[in-house]
């Protein structure tokens, strides 16, 4: 079955390849992920980093950086003013943000079971 990815993307999101096993650095879903919707809403890696994520701004790009190179495509412009997202970066964000609502939802679901089982 072939896959039609976004422009800007080398290979799906979701291939195995693209999450490494158990322990690996490079393995970035979920944090990345809510990261780069962070600095989407910030425009800033240090703002992102320091008020929604409660990290250093030099963690939060390495994962980044790791995220871009996971998926092969990168996702925002670096500038002494800020951050931009780039076309692939705003493809990547809409779709993140969708799973991200689903698996705080899957999570949400999963809590309420465990605390109300009798």
């Amino acid at each position: 079955m072939t896959k039609i990815l976004p422009s800007g993307f080398k290979r799906s999101i979701l291939d195995a390849a693209t999450f490494p096993a158990v322990g690996s650095r490079t393995r970035s879903f979920p944090w990345a992920w809510r990261g780069s919707a962070a600095v989407a809403e910030t425009e800033s890696l240090t703002l992102a980093a320091k008020s929604k994520l409660h990290t250093s701004q030099p963690s939060l790009s390495r994962r980044l950086r790791d995220l871009e190179e996971e998926i092969g495509a990168q996702l925002m412009t670096r500038t002494a003013r800020g951050v931009e997202l780039t076309p692939a970066g705003r493809v990547f964000l809409d779709h993140a943000r969708g799973v991200l609502l689903q698996v705080d939802a899957a999570a949400e679901a999963d809590s309420m079971t465990i605390c109300c089982k009798s």
